[in-house]
């Protein structure tokens, strides 16, 4: 009976890291490679073009969590402007990163620097 019970709680251990998704964190930089506080960055799954959106916090971090491990783009995005004769903010992307895999569980690291203009 012991047994199964250890059979059961290492089961459900198992079952639980697996449900985890993974993790990105890194930091945004300007071109000259000085932190850049506050960016707003985008996350898009290639394989379902779903994105989600972080924000930099004031050392330039950032971390996007509980996604469902698969490839992913990283996109710097710039400030909110406003389109002459619209009323819509609109933004666009400063930096990319290579894309890249974040497997079930598994944390990802991922520096985005601004290309300069």
């Amino acid at each position: 009976m012991t047994r199964l019970v250890m059979v059961l709680l290492l089961s459900a251990c198992a079952a639980s890291a697996n449900a985890q998704g993974c993790s990105v964190s890194g930091t945004a930089r300007e071109a000259n490679g000085r932190p850049l506080p506050y960016a707003v960055l985008r996350l898009t799954n290639l394989q379902s073009g779903a994105s989600a959106f972080a924000s930099a916090d004031a050392n330039a971090a950032f971390r996007f969590s509980e996604l469902d491990g698969t490839s992913y783009r990283l996109d710097l995005l710039s400030p909110p402007a406003q389109v002459t004769g619209s009323h819509v903010p609109t933004r666009s992307v400063m930096g990319r990163a290579a894309d890249f895999a974040c497997g079930q569980g598994q944390p990802a690291h991922v520096d985005i620097r601004a290309v300069e203009d």
